[in-house]
């Protein structure tokens, strides 16, 4: 049975002394929905593309970091990686984020678990839309296949009067061979269709990962 869970961005609030300066760190924990088949090193490779670069990007987009710490694209990307750690506990995940501000520290933790959770959902769905596309096209040339396969039988079928039926010939010359391609292309394309089908209910039932919801957490006043 589908493994359903609840993402909660569980705020964990406390003071840690780096530099001389106090820092606060906010963790956001993930309750992930995934399938039977999915093993920790894959529910890891999962929450560490939020520290990827386009990841990166697009939570300093949202908070409009670049313009807020007067750093270019590549520093701000940077800068933020190294605000945020990745880890896991059990089936769950954990993001956390530090910074000066607990606030703030919430607000870039919560965003982060946003962004993955909008960008997984995005690539599970432009994923299966790509599945489907192809099964569809598949089930075309199936049915192309299909139809031009029963032409050439038609088109070779003999119809005998009074009940004579002759003993089966082996085919032979241009039409027999014709048939024989034409039936090896058929049995090979449906072949791929079903190993298609098999794909696509394998990747709905055993091999995604998502997050389920988000309930975001309030940061203590300072």
């Amino acid at each position: 049975m589908k493994a359903s869970s609840i993402l909660i961005c569980c705020l964990c609030v406390f003071s840690l002394h780096a530099s001389g300066a106090e820092v606060h760190e906010a963790s956001a924990i993930l309750k992930l929905e995934k399938g039977k088949e999915v093993e920790a090193k894959e529910t890891q490779a999962f929450l560490d593309k939020v520290k990827s670069r386009p990841a990166l990007d697009e939570i300093a987009a949202r908070l409009a970091l670049t313009q807020a710490w007067k750093l270019d694209h590549e520093q701000t990307a940077a800068k933020l990686a190294g605000m945020l750690e990745i880890s896991t506990s059990g089936s769950d995940g954990k993001i956390t984020a530090g910074n000066e501000s607990p606030q703030m520290a919430a607000i870039i933790a919560n965003t982060a678990a946003s962004v993955l959770r909008d960008r997984s959902d995005g690539a599970n769905e432009r994923s299966m839309e790509k599945l489907n596309e192809t099964v569809r096209e598949q089930e075309d040339s199936v049915k192309q296949k299909r139809s031009t396969l029963a032409q050439i039988i038609r088109e070779q079928a003999v119809v005998f009067k009074d009940g004579e039926q002759p003993e089966p010939k082996e085919p032979n010359g241009l039409a027999a061979q014709a048939f024989v391609d034409a039936k090896k292309d058929f049995e090979s394309a449906q072949k791929l269709l079903d190993e298609l089908k098999t794909v696509k209910a394998e990747a709905g039932a055993n091999g995604s990962i998502r997050v389920h919801h988000v309930i975001w957490a309030k940061a203590p006043e300072e």
